[in-house]
Formats: C-alpha cells, sequence, structure tokens
C-alpha cells in the first residue's frame, strides 16, 4: 500500500510518500523472506541493502523535548549537516530526531544472523529483482523481533520492507 500526500504550503514535498511493506514469518531456524525490490525512479540506481531493527519509539511529551540551544550543545556534531532543513522546521527537531530515531540505536540484536541475497542491486529503471532473506534468530528466541531491510542509494533511504520474525512451536 502507498499514500502520497500533496499539499500547497508543504515545506519540504518530498517527504510525503508512505508504504506499508510487511512481512511475517515463523522461526523455524532460518525464518525465510522473499520480495521483490523495485527501481521506481526514472534512472538507472545502484541500491545497497540493510538490515536493522528499529522500531518507532513510544511518544515522548513534547513539552520535553530540547531546545535548540540545549540540543546543539550537548551534540554539536549534530548540529551540522548536509542537508537543508526548511524553514518551517526547526534545527532541534532534527537533531533531536537523529538521536532518537538514528540507525545506531536500533541495531541487528546480538545472537541474530540476517543474511540477504543479492545485499546491492543495481536496477534499471522501472526494473524489479527478487531478494531473499534468511533471519536466524538465538536458541533461546521466543516472541517477535522486527527486522528491516533498507534500500540505500548512496546515503539516501529509498524503500524498505519491515519483516516480523515469530518464535516457531518451542519457543
Amino acid at each position: 500500500m502507498k499514500v502520497r500526500l500533496n499539499w500547497t504550503d508543504d515545506a519540504n514535498p518530498k517527504n510525503n510518500l508512505g508504504q506499508e511493506n510487511t512481512n511475517v514469518g515463523t522461526a523455524s531456524s532460518p525464518a525465510v523472506f522473499k520480495f521483490p525490490v523495485v527501481n521506481e525512479a526514472t534512472i538507472r540506481r545502484v541500491l545497497k541493502l540493510v538490515a536493522d531493527a528499529y522500531v518507532i519509539p513510544p511518544p515522548i511529551d513534547c513539552r520535553k523535548r530540547p531546545k535548540k540551544k540545549d540540543s546543539d550543545r550537548q551534540h554539536p556534531n549534530l548540529a551540522v549537516r548536509a542537508v537543508t532543513v526548511p524553514s518551517t522546521e526547526q534545527d532541534a527537531d532534527w537533531t533531536f530526531a537523529r538521536l532518537r530515531h538514528g540507525e545506531a540505536n536500533f541495531p541487528v540484536p546480538t545472537g541474530w544472523s540476517v543474511e540477504i541475497n543479492p545485499d546491492s542491486l543495481n536496477l534499471a529503471a522501472g526494473e524489479a529483482q527478487q531478494v531473499s532473506v534468511s533471519v536466524t534468530p538465538p536458541q533461546d528466541f521466543s516472541g517477535q523481533q522486527t527486522i528491516n531491510v533498507n534500500a540505500l542509494h548512496g546515503t539516501d533511504l529509498v524503500g524498505g520492507v519491515t519483516l516480523f520474525v515469530n518464535a516457531g512451536e518451542g519457543g
């Protein structure tokens, strides 16, 4: 499912596409997922596929969000960035978002193995290629684990899929 929101006074119209890609697999060592990766751009792209365990963190009280001076003082290396911040969005919000949602906070858990085949794709415009992901949990795994496979073009996130691994019977 894809949703694109468009409105005339949007400061950054390039971030308005939402897509839901989820797969659920039962871990019977390993859980195997297969899905197509499609280059929806009008040019050839080389995509690198990488895994993480990102989940949306619980909401925070907006009154506790750091002010620009507090956030930048604590994390000055994050205050300088190569992206353009729309004038309607505050620097402190971007710094805080990178700290709260940054990829370093959501690595694949210790003891888990994620194999992506292939993990790099060179796709012409409109071309698709099947990808297989094998997720092996630790022996004592129970419950459910989220694993994301992100498609990167250079350092830009261009898509991805969320995989839910459920413990098998007896797990």
